[in-house]
């Protein structure tokens, strides 16, 4: 399923398993650790591990680093990639959280590949992926609760008051 969903990236791992010389066998299941050091050992230009150097580079000019006030804001709503945000934000000590508690696992499974049974045309779904907050002695965790609680009610919606921006208004205007 992985391979019909993903046929280009499934195409490059199985060209790094080859250039390793390690089986590349249909079904069998891998830790994301050994995936990941498979990469990280590829010697080729075209590697993930080449890409993400050259993307990615660490800021050596302090006068470019901003040193201010970061802060996040989420709600019940917030979900997906911003809620990997919020995550790797917590974990890392990264700023102030404000709003609502989150209504996501900061570990869960997600990223869903399909299938249809070929009698009886049932859709089916199962998640390939696990996303591993960056502190692990937390993965039990419900939720992620914001450093300060600001709850929104009905009306300030109907209002158009966004209690979240007038939070940092207040606080950093």
């Amino acid at each position: 399923m992985w391979e019909q969903n993903f046929p280009a990236l499934s195409a490059e791992y199985k060209e790094l398993y080859s250039q390793m010389a390690k089986p590349y066998e249909l079904g069998s299941l891998l830790d994301n650790q050994y995936l990941s050091t498979l990469i990280n050992n590829a010697n080729n230009d075209n590697s993930i591990s080449k890409k993400v150097d050259e993307c990615f580079m660490a800021n050596k000019d302090s006068s470019m680093i901003f040193d201010g006030n970061v802060v996040f804001i989420m709600n019940s709503k917030t979900y997906s990639s911003a809620s990997m945000l919020i995550i790797n934000a917590v974990d890392n000590n990264i700023g102030t959280l404000i709003g609502e508690e989150g209504s996501f696992r900061p570990c869960s499974y997600g990223d869903i590949l399909s299938w249809e049974l070929p009698n009886t045309m049932i859709n089916g779904f199962v998640s390939h992926k696990i996303f591993s907050r960056p502190n692990l002695n937390k993965c039990n965790e419900m939720s992620i609760k914001p450093d300060i609680e600001i709850n929104q009610t009905w009306s300030d919606i109907v209002e158009g008051n966004d209690v979240f921006l007038n939070w940092v208004l207040s606080k950093y205007e």
